[in-house]
């Protein structure tokens, strides 16, 4: 029988702790892997998670799926991680955000192919780009 010393019921509160401060519903989106050989579905970031983000330029990779799923490429992530997408609804057009974090840069352009999944099928509507950032245009540090 093992009894608990002061330095274990430190460790496992410490543990515990770290592990409650993780699931929190408050914390940072992460960002998506950098594999570009599969695509993954960027996640649709509410407006209260979106502080703090840029918003990327990027290039569709694809046609529009029957269901509303967009092929994206974001060319140049060397100072972004990117997060996720918001897509905006009109009559008349859907607009798509890609959006990402400031990072150090890394020493070439990385480019990512993502999903964006829409809303709602885009119909006859027009695809558009939500306005580019302007820090997005000029690398951080």
């Amino acid at each position: 029988m093992r009894v608990a010393t002061p330095r274990l019921v430190a460790g496992t509160a410490v543990l515990a702790a770290g592990l409650l401060a993780v699931a929190g519903c408050d914390r940072a989106v992460p960002p998506v892997p950098r594999e570009t050989a599969t695509l993954r579905t960027l996640p649709p970031l509410s407006d209260a998670q979106t502080p703090g983000l840029t918003s990327l330029r990027w290039q569709p990779a694809g046609s529009v799926s029957a269901d509303g799923r967009v092929m994206i490429s974001v060319p140049d992530t060397q100072c972004y991680d990117v997060i996720g997408s918001q897509a905006r609804t009109s009559p008349t057009a859907v607009t798509i955000a890609v959006l990402g974090r400031p990072t150090p840069c890394r020493a070439t352009a990385v480019g990512v192919s993502v999903l964006v999944q829409l809303p709602e099928p885009i119909g006859t509507r027009t695809l558009a780009h939500a306005p580019v950032t302007t820090a997005s245009t000029s690398p951080p540090g």
